[in-house]
């Protein structure tokens, strides 16, 4: 079972300020500061995620304090744990605990201690962590756009990885092998096929894209023979041959006009 400790109390970390620019999105911003978005929503007062050049955010719970200081938690990592189950344990991201402990990817070993950094005006972590028997093993609610935000954390953990043929991870990826070890993660197993992966879960088209939804296209061979994340505003993370994990855009030269369609398996 896994251990916990807790740090001594200390002042509050300090808020910073951001102030939106052109092309800037919540995720983009929530990923930058290892803060969620809901947490950026809760503590701007946001009820959806336009913004406006100029807004300006406070980002919660930033500052020169140590995590492990300010009333935060010790995790101590067990077996078949994983950073997605763990921020959900704590009720934090994934992309917040890499932060906090610098980490490179998302590889723990059995031992390892993590700080769990505390969300600005929450209470201390001490009193709040979840029992993970009884959290799902994955997201129940595809709506939720925290499921969307942890899909995309754990797939951009593994940007600059290498491609490597027939491999699903987690030291390199061919196309399919990407996307079934990120939503593996969720408890959603996909075949190690994108022309299989192609027929799981439900069409979407291209105006209804979401975060977190497959995409697809034609380009070695006919059909299926490539898939990728979408990620937002027009933009895939996938296991390109020639890059490795990257980000490209739907509309690139290259795999827009081969662009085949979008499924939702979470």
């Amino acid at each position: 079972m896994a251990g916990l400790a807790f740090g001594s109390g200390a002042p509050a970390l300090a808020a910073a300020k951001y102030t939106v620019k052109a092309g800037d999105t919540l995720w983009g911003i929530s990923n930058k500061y290892g803060v969620s978005v809901s947490q950026l929503k809760a503590v701007n007062g946001l009820q959806g995620e336009l913004l406006s050049i100029g807004q300006v955010l406070v980002i919660p719970g930033t500052g020169a304090a140590s995590p492990s200081r300010s009333g935060s938690a010790v995790h101590v990592v067990a077996a078949g744990d994983t950073l997605w189950q763990i921020a959900q344990k704590y009720d934090t991201s994934v992309s917040a605990i890499m932060s906090a402990n610098k980490l490179a990817s998302d590889r723990l070993h059995i031992g390892q201690r993590l700080s769990i950094p505390r969300a600005a005006g929450s209470q201390s972590l001490a009193a709040r962590p979840k029992n993970l028997s009884t959290l799902p093993p994955a997201p129940v609610s595809r709506s939720d756009s925290d499921a969307a935000r942890d899909i995309l954390e754990i797939a951009h953990a593994q940007l600059g990885k290498p491609y490597v043929w027939g491999s699903q991870g987690p030291d390199g990826f061919d196309c399919s092998g990407f996307t079934s070890y990120v939503f593996k993660q969720f408890g959603v197993s996909l075949s190690h096929s994108s022309y299989e992966q192609f027929k799981q879960g439900v069409p979407v088209s291209g105006d209804e894209l979401q975060p977190g939804d497959l995409v697809f296209f034609t380009t070695y061979s006919k059909g299926a023979s490539h898939v990728g994340i979408y990620t937002g505003d027009g933009q895939f993370i996938h296991a390109s041959s020639s890059k490795g994990i990257t980000y490209t855009s739907l509309s690139d030269s290259w795999y827009g006009p081969r662009y085949l369609g979008a499924r939702r398996v979470l």
